[in-house]
């Protein structure tokens, strides 16, 4: 069985992408369907969002450190958290440009501190590249001479570290471009990180719009697949701040119910027709069979692939008026549809006392 772990997205179910031979892949040779699937090094975790993700005007000097410090993971620890991906905005630790795109001395003093921590407490660290825009950003070769200049100079300097560090080449690649050319610049970037590392997981992922069912197997035997689970995404992400669930901040239940008063959603201001449509159909997505039967699709994936599956976001965002017992609701049914565990409980020091349902999830599919 192949030492191979796939995530899987709420987009792979309805969109699709075409399958291509593209460079340092190898084609689906199909086999029987397995009963099991592989099991992950590390089970249940958090993202640690809001330190390395600095602003487009910062740089490494800006890199908080307050949730990455031994008090906290020393409650991670307590709360049975083995792993946590922390999203960093790489671009903006590049201090030279093109064409060595030096990345910042800082930046990697702050990395090790947190790597330490990992060590220390048992915690596997995902390097998570979470910068949004790197094909504008660097649009004379579309981020390719970037994104291998940096990863080999991460891996480089983490290839003596212990199994606990796990690189993720992108975080939901963005834009056209990237939608018809990632596969092929991923595995370039797997051969990048190789020719220094050939020790440590490599976090993958679809090309945007594409899932499991379209992913190339790349000829790699130290690979993580990763994609994200959000649906029903009129639930999870009403109320956001960014895109065209913003108006229904609190309106959307879960699971659906027959109190739910669909025309009077329908008629709120500012919807465009697609959210219309999903709302109609709530009553049909917006059920935990809706969403045992998306992820059963994924495990049947896997399962014919012989493959691990680690589940990387699928929590619920935290906006406004949504009911807390409703977004825990969802977010358990989604864990426990996996055959998951849950978080243990809340600690009240962590996270100014927020309970972990209002925190970004990684689970597992085991």
């Amino acid at each position: 069985m192949k030492k191979t772990t796939i995530l899987f997205s709420f987009f792979a179910f309805i969109f699709s992408a075409c399958a291509r031979n593209l460079y340092g892949v190898k084609p689906d040779e199909g086999g029987e369907n397995s009963t099991a699937l592989e099991k992950t090094a590390f089970t249940r975790g958090v993202n640690l969002s809001g330190c390395f993700d600095v602003s487009p005007s910062a740089d490494a000097g800006s890199i908080w450190m307050g949730t990455i410090n031994e008090d906290s993971f020393t409650n991670l620890q307590s709360l049975g958290v083995d792993v946590v991906r922390v999203p960093m905005n790489i671009g903006r630790f590049d201090i030279s440009g093109a064409p060595d795109y030096t990345l910042d001395p800082r930046f990697f003093a702050k990395l090790d501190e947190l790597l330490d921590l990992g060590e220390q407490f048992g915690i596997t660290v995902i390097i998570d590249n979470h910068q949004w825009g790197l094909t504008e950003t660097y649009a004379d070769d579309k981020a390719l001479g970037f994104m291998k200049k940096s990863w080999r100079q991460i891996a480089e300097h983490c290839k003596s570290r212990s199994s606990r560090v796990v690189y993720e080449l992108k975080n939901e690649p963005d834009g056209q471009w990237w939608m018809d050319h990632w596969h092929e610049v991923q595995g370039e970037l797997i051969e990048e990180i190789r020719k220094v590392d050939d020790y440590h997981d490599i976090i993958v992922c679809p090309a945007p719009g594409a899932g499991i069912e379209q992913m190339p197997e790349y000829e790699d035997e130290k690979l993580i697949y990763t994609s994200h689970f959000y649906g029903p995404m009129v639930f999870t992400h009403q109320g956001s701040s960014w895109n065209v669930y913003k108006p229904l901040g609190g309106k959307i239940p879960f699971p659906y119910n027959k109190s739910f008063d669909i025309q009077a959603t329908v008629a709120i201001d500012g919807l465009t027709q697609e959210v219309k449509d999903e709302i109609r159909n709530y009553p049909y997505t917006g059920t935990e069979a809706a969403i045992q039967t998306s992820l059963d699709r994924a495990i049947s994936e896997a399962k014919r692939r012989k493959v691990r599956l680690f589940v990387g976001e699928f929590g619920v965002m935290s906006f406004k008026r949504a009911k807390k017992e409703d977004k825990k609701g969802r977010t358990l049914k989604v864990i426990k549809g996996t055959d998951g565990q849950p978080i243990k409980k809340e600690n009240k020091n962590f996270y100014a006392q927020r309970e972990l349902v209002d925190v970004p999830v990684i689970g597992k599919i085991t």
